[in-house]
């Protein structure tokens, strides 16, 4: 399969690597608008500057690595040559146009699909296999923080501007919604506040999940140390127990268990892991098998949903 990527920043280097170890996939070519600088860093891959010229390209997928505010029209630009397309996330910074975005791949009978690539990171097999297994007993609550600094270099600085990246609920409580359904299922209430000070961005949101559990998730733009995400799963046995600035990332507490670490690497950063490479493997099988439940479009507009209410801070009935 031929993927071909928009944008040449840092993230797109890390899908770069990450396609050198897929067999079945390589990247056709990369669309920057400053093309001497990225034939400097990348060879023996055919660089554009002009986005039709990519699309133009022969390539299964097209990757969006670019702004969140710049996907939008850049997607539907792609369904217009023919092109299943790979948006990051938010790829529109409110569930209305991410439902938009989604009928038009429809009726042109497209993919549209998210990279969900937080699904795939070793901590979070991990707490799957320990739901599944029992370990910690019925889940009474969760709690689950993720704290960003602010972008300080010109290549990130639309991250600062609230109206360009959809602040800390799109770029970093989304992420947390969408697992927790995974988790959990469907949300029956929820309660979000959100307020901006200062160049603080802090969002925080309180679930009710159908089956019971109650979920706290909080965002923080503007921290002023390095980026970190935390969780903890209570349940009736014990607790499950995350932190990515701990050496010790993963842990099991209480229940009768003595502290157990997970089986698996945990850190952000474990080698034998790689969550980018895991998510495109299983993207490279949706196309190629035309599997819309692998990272389906329609998990992704569900969580924004549930984000767009921690924007407005009201208490609502989900239906």
């Amino acid at each position: 399969m031929k993927l071909a990527l928009a944008g040449y920043g840092s993230l797109a280097k890390v899908y770069i690597n990450a396609v050198e170890e897929i067999d079945e996939l390589k990247i056709s070519a990369v669309y920057d608008c400053n093309m001497e600088k990225v034939k400097q860093s990348i060879k023996d891959i055919n660089i554009v500057g002009d986005y039709c010229d990519l699309l133009r390209s022969d390539c299964d997928a097209v990757m969006l690595c670019v702004p969140a505010y710049m996907q939008h029209d850049m997607a539907k630009k792609a369904a217009d040559f023919g092109k299943n397309v790979i948006c990051q996330i938010p790829p529109a910074l409110n569930s209305h146009d991410i439902i938009e975005l989604a009928e038009y791949f429809k009726l042109k009978n497209l993919r549209l699909i998210p990279a969900m690539f937080d699904r795939y990171f070793a901590n979070i097999f991990d707490v799957r296999k320990h739901l599944n297994n029992n370990t910690i007993g019925n889940i009474g609550v969760v709690n689950i923080r993720r704290y960003c600094p602010k972008a300080n270099n010109k290549e990130q600085n639309w991250y600062n501007d609230f109206d360009l990246s959809g602040g800390c609920i799109y770029q970093l409580m989304v992420c947390d919604i969408d697992l927790i359904t995974q988790l959990f299922g469907e949300v029956e209430s929820a309660f979000g506040y959100h307020r901006t000070l200062e160049g603080v961005d802090y969002a925080v949101m309180t679930l009710v999940m159908k089956c019971g559990v109650l979920v706290n998730i909080e965002a923080l733009f503007g921290y002023k140390g390095e980026f970190s995400k935390a969780y903890e799963l209570s349940g009736s046995k014990g607790n499950i127990c995350f932190d990515s600035l701990l050496a010790d990332s993963s842990r099991i507490i209480g229940g009768g268990l003595n502290s157990e670490h997970f089986s698996l690497d945990c850190s952000l950063n474990a080698a034998n892991h790689n969550p980018y490479k895991l998510m495109l493997i299983d993207i490279v099988k949706s196309i190629n098998m035309g599997d819309d439940s692998i990272l389906d479009i329609d998990d992704l507009i569900y969580a924004c949903r549930i984000a767009d209410m921690c924007g407005q801070s009201i208490s609502v009935k989900v239906v």
